[in-house]
């Protein structure tokens, strides 16, 4: 072999070992970059399952399910239809799948964390289809810095369960994100993404917000792509998207006889509380420092350049606008709930980000630094309980009432030494002694219980008046009425008129002569009397009519005009006052 040809068979050779390493490098950097991405929907998917539980209001929930399995409807009580819940998705999706595991609680929470897993997978995915249709991603690896940030806050944690549709919230916008990636490059699943977004309204009202922006958003990316105009197209694209949400508007009006979920009334949803939400607001940014990765994610999106934006924006603007929203109507009295779908969709806009200077590197690092910092020490100062704001960091409060310190409470079991679950007993035994007549059994106003006989005519009937009423109201069982003291379930307690601004959901407060007056009972107090007479006039009678009489074709006809016409009734607390 010549000395030429013995040279280039050695260059071939370390040319071949090159190509070699740069095969094994490139496969290695792949597995490395989807560790990367798999890594946060797991570590959010461990930390939830370690924090799974089931609130008291989820019990609420429950109890409409327990209804609607046995066929009663989806109701609270089972001799009025009042829509109690703000989240029909949710609603629907736990009836079909409780009437396979027959599991109520445990199919919550399974659920919620897979629903919980799937919305940050499939936001990081999104991220990913983005990241690589960018011409400056080469020899770049995305980090997902945002959903790191989510799953380094403790409350994404407590309510990737806790029996509500937070989950299913965060899977919707994930997905969402994941969709609108694809949208940008194939319009072939428009209406398939339509139909998505549009379900945003049914997993809770105030997700409309989301919906709207991912309609317009929708439109835009298909005016882009198109030459041609079609106003048509955007007329039939528009009542596409319109028709689910308008459609169980109606329901909700000729089955409920309201335009509103009965929670939106008793929170007055639509008043201003600006001084209590920009508490809450703080309570949640506060505790975490979460002012340290959103001032850096803020400053990265000015540098970076983006050529997504028709993606991103939706998600930063309808973001910040739910997060207003959730501020002006003074949030919530659960710790950072209301405002985690907000953060959420904000944060999926937190890429890409390279570690391509040092610089940028830096501020990576702070981040990550602030994650663990966060995940392993940053907590509220009222841990288990209530803060003066009256604001709670509800899971940690629960496990302190269980009185055995369950750590996880999911069943009905597992809150049996709790007072609400000793409350719901008592009345269910009450219910096995009314043969000769009913029974009210009551909290007084030094929060002591009591009963009350009624009479004869009130056989088999029980009636429990309580402020918290889902674990009792659970497990008391669908023959029990109960009376909502807070007015989240009760017709009249949620369009009570709201006298002083304080906690959302604890702001109203049903005198117990309300109650006393829809039911047989001998009483010489005159405010019962008073409320009866209220009840027997004007459009409360009206609105009572609608939702106890028997539901026939009529019947929901009629309930749609009163639905409209009942939309901005308020009853004063006062018997004499409303009767007046």
């Amino acid at each position: 072999m010549s000395k030429k040809n013995k040279k280039m068979r050695n260059k071939n050779l370390k040319f071949q070992k090159k190509t070699k390493a740069g095969i094994f490098y490139s496969k290695l950097k792949e597995i490395f970059q989807w560790f990367i991405i798999i890594l946060p929907a797991f570590l959010l998917f461990s930390l939830g399952f370690t924090h799974r539980w089931n609130t008291e209001d989820a019990f609420i929930s429950f109890r409409v399910i327990q209804n609607l399995n046995a066929g009663y409807g989806p109701v609270f009580n089972i001799d009025e239809r009042v829509e109690v819940y703000t989240h029909p998705l949710w609603i629907a999706i736990l009836s079909l799948s409780s009437l396979i595991t027959k599991s109520i609680e445990w199919t919550a929470v399974c659920l919620g964390l897979i629903f919980s897993f799937l919305g940050v997978l499939f936001g990081t995915l999104g991220e990913m289809s983005i990241f690589r249709r960018l011409k400056d991603n080469e020899a770049s690896l995305l980090i997902p810095l945002g959903m790191f940030v989510i799953v380094s806050l403790p409350p994404f944690w407590d309510f990737a369960t806790s029996g509500l549709e937070t989950g299913l919230s965060f899977f919707y916008l994930g997905f969402s994100f994941y969709l609108m990636s694809k949208l940008s490059s194939n319009t072939k699943i428009l209406y398939k993404s339509l139909f998505w977004f549009s379900l945003g309204t049914l997993i809770r009202p105030d997700m409309g917000l989301f919906w709207i922006f991912f309609l317009f958003f929708s439109i835009l990316i298909l005016l882009k792509q198109q030459a041609r105009f079609s106003i048509i197209k955007i007329i039939k694209i528009v009542i596409f998207s319109f028709s689910l949400p308008f459609s169980y508007q109606i329901f909700r009006m000729g089955y409920f006889a309201s335009f509103f979920p009965n929670p939106a009334l008793a929170k007055e949803a639509f008043k201003i509380n600006l001084h209590q939400g920009i508490v809450y607001l703080w309570d949640f940014i506060s505790p975490y420092g979460l002012y340290i990765p959103l001032g850096i994610f803020i400053f990265l999106l000015l540098i970076c350049r983006k050529k997504e934006g028709l993606v991103l924006f939706p998600f930063i603007l309808s973001g910040l606008l739910h997060i207003l929203y959730i501020v002006l109507m003074g949030g919530d009295f659960m710790h950072a709930r209301y405002l985690l779908p907000g953060f959420f969709s904000l944060l999926l806009t937190m890429l890409p980000i390279f570690f391509n200077t040092p610089f940028r590197a830096f501020l990576i690092s702070i981040v990550i630094i602030w994650c663990f910092t966060s995940a392993l020490w940053l907590r509220v100062s009222y841990k288990g309980g209530v803060g003066k704001n009256g604001i709670t960091d509800e899971r940690g409060f629960f496990i302190n009432f269980t009185l055995d310190k369950n750590k996880n409470p999911v069943k009905m079991s597992d809150y049996e030494y709790s007072m609400f679950h000793w409350v719901g007993i008592n009345t269910k035994r009450l219910v096995e002694k009314s043969e000769d007549g009913g029974f009210l059994y009551y909290v007084d106003s030094n929060g002591m219980m009591n009963t009350k006989k009624l009479a004869k005519e009130s056989k088999n009937k029980v009636f429990l008046y309580h402020p918290n009423i889902g674990i009792s109201g659970f497990v008391a069982g669908s023959k029990v009425h109960v009376f909502d003291v807070l007015g989240i379930a009760d017709p009249i307690g949620g369009r009570l008129v709201l006298k002083k601004r304080g906690t959302p959901g604890h702001e109203k407060n049903l005198p117990l002569e309300w109650a006393m007056a829809r039911i047989k009972i001998e009483t010489e107090n005159p405010k019962v009397q008073y409320a009866k007479e209220a009840m027997e006039c004007g459009e409360l009678k009206d609105y009572l009519e609608a939702i106890t009489e028997k539901l026939t074709i009529n019947r929901f006809l009629n309930n749609l005009a009163i639905a409209w016409k009942s939309k901005n009734l308020r009853i004063p607390s006062d018997p004499y006052e409303a009767k007046l």
